[in-house]
């Protein structure tokens, strides 16, 4: 993959390595954060589940 993609104006590449820099920016943080965000969908799915 391409490193420094800031100058590129591929479409295709644009939103990968938009992607990609943010996980770099974000680091763990980010990805706790969607991590904690699927748990709690998962968890308000199992609640809907269990009310129906």
């Amino acid at each position: 993959m391409v490193r420094k993609t800031r100058g590129l104006s591929n479409q295709s590449t644009k939103s990968t390595s938009f992607t990609n820099h943010k996980k770099n920016t974000l680091g763990i943080s980010g990805a706790s954060e969607i991590f904690l965000n699927s748990l709690r969908k998962y968890s308000n799915y199992r609640e809907n589940a269990l009310k129906n």
